[in-house]
């Protein structure tokens, strides 16, 4: 070939714009949830706004667009399973995942496993009222938050793994923590968010008070006992009279298991779980009516007056101090 042909060509071909490069900061993977519900979805864990959706029930398709390298697919069949699966992006390459069977897949082969859920909660440490607290579960579908009051949501569907849940509220230290969620179970989480010092206005003074009227909201962001001799805890249990619920009765004396303000800002307070309340309240626990529901703080009564710090009208339910219906 002359230098005058080779010319040509190469201008030619210069001309056309050449031949595309591939892209290879970016690779695809495609998939199937057999058997799926109108709500199932796809997508990559950490970029829920990549999420692919099902448009009908059935067998559904799935195809996806990630930058290379190693992601977790959250595969959900719109019913009630779910699964993390890991896959490797190839640039320019593309990969796909082995079918998964979903809730009304055929047969009986091996169908996804169960989803699972976090029951999550915050907590004021020091006693101040919550102000709108802000859960997540980073990385994940926000459609999978539902609010159950105040301080607490349920996150689901999330298949089993570890998660990272964080919460948010003014006047607080931004609080964090890996969560374990398991196959077909809820899995519940409480977070306490310590007053953040650095801010103008910090703990109690930022939300607006104290969970207990018995308690004031003092500089250091913390509820303390409004009167400073105790007199909201002072109770005696000398000649067989009942100390209220969550005091314990020690030589004539109701004390609290750690001290009177910790025992009035949970007494009678949503939770997840036993663990804050038996902390703070003898022989405290968390009374739910499901894994999937939050409870309130209480401890075991006689009678309806024992109830009296927990709140007005609560009254002794079933050897519990319970709310007003």
């Amino acid at each position: 070939m002359s230098r005058t042909t080779l010319a040509v060509l190469l201008a030619l071909t210069l001309g056309c714009g050449g031949l595309d490069s591939p892209d290879l900061s970016t690779g695809q993977v495609q998939g199937r949830i057999l058997g799926a519900s109108a709500g199932a979805y796809v997508y990559p864990l950490g970029r829920p706004d990549l999420v692919v959706r099902a448009g009908a029930a059935g067998d559904f398709a799935y195809r996806l667009a990630l930058p290379r390298g190693a992601h977790d697919l959250v595969l959900y069949d719109g019913g009630v399973r779910a699964e993390r699966v890991p896959v490797e992006v190839e640039g320019a390459g593309l990969r796909t995942v082995a079918d998964r069977r979903g809730e009304g897949a055929a047969g009986a082969a091996a169908k996804m496993p169960f989803a699972g859920a976090i029951l999550a909660g915050v907590r004021a440490v020091g006693g101040a009222l919550p102000l709108d607290p802000r859960l997540d579960v980073t990385g994940t579908d926000p459609g999978a938050r539902l609010p159950l009051g105040t301080t607490t949501a349920l996150f689901q569907p999330l298949p089993a793994g570890r998660y990272r849940l964080t919460a948010e509220m003014v006047g607080f230290v931004k609080g964090g923590a890996d969560v374990d969620v398991v196959e077909g179970a809820s899995t519940s989480y409480e977070l306490d968010l310590l007053v953040d010092d650095d801010e103008a206005e910090k703990g109690c003074a930022a939300t607006g008070g104290c969970e207990s009227s018995a308690l004031e909201c003092e500089d250091d962001g913390l509820c303390h006992d409004a009167d400073p001799s105790g007199s909201a805890c002072a109770y005696t249990c000398d000649g067989g009279a009942l100390c209220p619920a969550g005091l314990d009765c020690s030589g004539g004396q109701c004390l609290a298991d750690r001290d009177c303000a910790t025992y009035l800002s949970v007494a009678g307070t949503p939770c997840v779980s036993d663990d804050v309340c038996d902390d703070a309240l003898h022989d405290g626990s968390c009374r739910r009516s499901s894994p999937e529901q939050p409870g309130y703080c209480t401890a075991p009564c006689q009678d309806a007056a024992q109830c009296a710090p927990f709140g007005a009208g609560w009254t002794c339910d079933g050897g519990l101090c319970a709310p007003p219906p």
